[in-house]
C-alpha cells in the first residue's frame, strides 16, 4: 500500500516536472527547428560562427560599410554555400532514417557501418563547405568590417 502511494507520488511529480519541457518543445520557433536541422548537417555544431547571418542583417548598415563589390562577392559565396547545404539537406536525413530502420530491423552495427560512413562523409563535406565559406568571407571583409561583425556576433 505504501509502495503504491510512493510510486504514484513519484510518477505524479515526474509528470508535473516534465510539463514545462514538453511545453517548451511544442512552442519551439520554426527558425529554431530550421537551425537545428542546419546544424545537424555538420560535424562541428554550435562552435563555428555563421558570419553571413549578421552580415545580411546589417547589409546596408553604414557602420559595416559594405561596398557594392563586396556585396556582390558575399552574395556569390552565400549562393554557393547554400547550394551545398541544400544538397546535404536532401541527402542526409533519408540516410539517417535508413540507419534507424535498419538497426530497428535487427541488423548488426557492422552491417550498417557503410551507411554511417556515407553520412559521416557528407557531414564532413558540409563542414568543409562551412569552413570554406568562413575563410572566403573573412578574405572579402576588411579588418575593420571583420571587427564589426565579430562584435555583432559577440566574439
Amino acid at each position: 500500500m505504501i509502495n503504491k502511494r510512493i510510486l504514484c507520488t513519484i510518477a505524479a511529480l515526474f509528470f508535473v516536472s516534465a510539463l514545462p519541457l514538453a511545453s517548451q518543445a511544442g512552442n519551439m520557433d520554426m527558425t529554431d527547428k530550421q537551425e537545428q536541422k542546419l546544424h545537424s548537417l555538420f560535424l562541428i555544431n554550435g562552435t563555428l560562427p555563421h558570419l553571413m547571418k549578421p552580415i545580411k542583417a546589417h547589409w546596408d548598415d553604414p557602420a559595416l560599410g559594405l561596398t557594392p563589390e563586396q556585396k556582390k562577392q558575399l552574395s556569390a559565396v552565400q549562393d554557393e554555400n547554400m547550394a551545398a547545404v541544400k544538397q546535404l539537406m536532401q541527402q542526409i536525413p533519408p540516410l539517417e532514417m535508413q540507419v534507424k530502420q535498419e538497426i530497428m530491423a535487427g541488423k548488426k552495427p557492422e552491417q550498417i557501418k557503410p551507411l554511417v560512413d556515407k553520412i559521416a562523409a557528407l557531414k564532413s563535406k558540409g563542414t568543409m563547405a562551412h569552413l570554406g565559406c568562413l575563410y572566403t568571407v573573412r578574405s572579402i571583409l576588411t579588418p575593420e568590417q571583420l571587427t564589426t561583425i565579430k562584435k555583432l556576433i559577440g566574439q
